[in-house]
């Protein structure tokens, strides 16, 4: 039997039995960085790639935001029909600086997309309106992926502490063993430390990338939430 704790996890992980990075599926993120063209204008020229394509410039829902609820010029909202089986959907562009950034995309009914859903619609306007202005004026295009893992979140310390504990922790009794227990702490410290940003990631990742039981994992969650809320109360505090 190996008694080293990182010989085990090294087999666990990196062996055989591990063949690719533990990811789960997020919404992706598109940005279009405008440069010295003043970001208003970039927009018309959006709209304009956009009429006569599928995708169209929704001025009605625009005009009213705008007038509703004071929204600035550089807000600009696009429909595009129905795409394989996503019904018909409505994209909202924001300005920021000198940058766009596509901020929501919803059903232009009712509902909510996937997360594959969404990334399919926001692939196809970026593919269909958004490159093609930023090809022909020189603008970079900042296109996020549509699945992450640890390493977009933690450091590689955090990366691995996270990794141990779920390679080697007791999936029924979540950090109740002491030795699970110190693990789970480990890794808490070192998130604290690394300032990550685990809301709504952690239980996610531990269920769908781990495949742990979704009650313990809510359990471990709600132990991170409250040990990141101790430790920050601690450091003000010190």
């Amino acid at each position: 039997m190996v008694g080293n704790i990182d010989a085990v996890f090294h087999t666990y992980r990196w062996g055989k039995k591990m063949t690719k990075p533990s990811v789960i599926e997020v919404f992706s993120e598109l940005t279009l960085h405008c440069g010295s063209i003043p970001v208003v204008e970039v927009g018309g020229m959006l709209v304009r790639q956009a009429d006569g394509h599928t995708w169209r410039h929704a001025h009605d829902r625009e005009d009213m935001a705008k007038k509703s609820f004071g929204v600035p010029a550089d807000f600009f909202a696009f429909e595009r029909e129905q795409l394989d089986n996503i019904p018909k959907t409505e994209l909202i562009l924001w300005g920021k600086g000198d940058s766009m950034r596509v901020s929501n995309i919803v059903p232009t009914a009712s509902g909510r997309l996937s997360y594959s859903e969404y990334n399919l619609v926001l692939e196809d306007f970026a593919t269909q309106v958004l490159e093609p202005v930023a090809h022909a004026n020189e603008l970079r295009v900042e296109h996020t992926s549509g699945f992450q893992g640890l390493v977009d979140w933690l450091s590689p310390q955090g990366v691995r502490k996270l990794e141990v504990f779920s390679a080697c922790a007791n999936r029924s009794t979540g950090s109740g063993h002491p030795n699970d227990r110190d693990r789970w702490l480990d890794f808490i410290i070192a998130a604290h430390e690394d300032r990550s940003n685990l809301s709504g990631r952690l239980s996610r990742w531990l269920i769908e990338a781990e495949k742990w039981p979704e009650e313990i994992a809510r359990e471990l969650e709600s132990e991170y939430e409250l040990g990141r809320e101790l430790l920050g109360k601690y450091v003000v505090k010190d």
